[in-house]
């Protein structure tokens, strides 16, 4: 079983990346899963439609 010592974080972690514009990548925390530990990440992407209308997803 792998621990959380031996996962290495994509620093800085809870801060967004930008990859490009309108688009970043969020990497967060070391989470233990049964029988072993994965990085968790969240992907931002701005949208806008034609009329300016601007959301996150």
């Amino acid at each position: 079983m792998m621990s959380a010592d031996e996962i290495e974080l994509y620093e800085p972690i809870n801060t967004l990346k930008p990859v490009d514009e309108g688009i970043w990548i969020v990497d967060g925390l070391i989470v233990i899963m049964a029988m072993y530990g994965t990085r968790t990440h969240k992907n931002q992407v701005l949208l806008v439609n034609s009329e300016g209308f601007q959301a996150v997803v």
